[in-house]
């Protein structure tokens, strides 16, 4: 997402207060050639209620949403988000680490990873497998980490490393 000022000339980023508000950030990067070459070749694409294809119903959804809701989650498993996001608040690379509701977004994509794996229970890998997209937009980098050249997300893979798995039985 950018924010454009009214009056002004191309993209801004959009401040720490308003990238917090979104649940993930990702990129899907350039077309591969083919790809490209085609949609130059058909020209616009206009997308109409007749060309796009219902995936999946509105009461599917609603569905599926509620059933990620109750997935369950160990105490430890909390435990783990709340000391990961404590450790970006101590990294001295992060100028802002995680915030609660960084915490809240990071608990719900993990426990939908774990949905789409078929799990009624999240892991620690879980929140691995979504940790990058739910917060590296949501952290701000040091002056340290800039003269460093340190990426962000160079320094969430060291703070998640960093960070010991919890202990025993998550699944209740």
């Amino acid at each position: 997402a950018t924010q454009n000022p009214f009056g002004s000339i191309g993209t801004h980023s959009l401040p720490e207060s308003q990238l917090d508000r979104f649940m993930i950030r990702t990129s899907l990067g350039y077309p591969d050639m083919e790809s490209e070459v085609l949609m130059l070749m058909q020209g616009s694409i206009q997308l109409t209620e007749d060309t796009v294809k219902e995936q999946i119903s509105a009461q599917e959804l609603v569905k599926a949403r509620k059933e990620v809701q109750e997935l369950f989650v160990h105490e430890d498993i909390v435990r783990y988000i709340v000391e990961i996001a404590n450790e970006t608040r101590r990294s001295r690379n992060l100028e802002l680490g995680i915030s609660p509701r960084g915490t809240i977004a990071l608990l719900s994509m993990a426990k939908a990873n774990a949905y789409l794996d078929g799990r009624n229970y999240v892991i620690p890998q879980d929140i691995k497998d979504v940790f990058l997209e739910t917060i590296e937009h949501r952290v701000i980098k040091s002056k340290e980490a800039k003269i460093q050249k340190k990426t962000r997300k160079e320094i969430l893979k060291d703070i998640i490393d960093k960070v010991p798995l919890p202990k025993g039985n998550q699944k209740g």
